[in-house]
């Protein structure tokens, strides 16, 4: 069986959660690598402040999305990623502040 995955197939809530796990693990992965460069670190903070702005204000969205469509199956999937993104942030910036 053959799979075609299309990213820009998928809703925008799925590729926000998976484009903010994707960069914010590059991030870390830079910060683990240059440890002493203060500017991965200033550049980190700030990602994360936005992308928690971003996807904050998508979860209202969906959760809006939520409360007004019968078929919700879906929209709990899309609420899920979107809110499993929080404990990996958490870790993340315990790892970079901690190594």
């Amino acid at each position: 069986m053959e799979t075609n995955f299309q990213f820009r197939e998928l809703p925008f809530s799925t590729q926000l959660a998976i484009l903010s796990f994707s960069l914010g693990t590059f991030i870390l992965i830079l910060h683990c690598v240059f440890p002493e460069a203060f500017v991965i670190m200033v550049i980190g903070f700030g990602y994360l402040l936005m992308a928690t702005l971003i996807n904050f204000i998508t979860l209202l969205h969906v959760i809006y999305l939520f409360s007004k469509e019968k078929n919700t199956e879906d929209l709990v999937i899309r609420i899920l990623l979107l809110l499993s993104n929080i404990p990996i942030a958490i870790l993340y910036a315990y790892i970079a502040l901690h190594n």
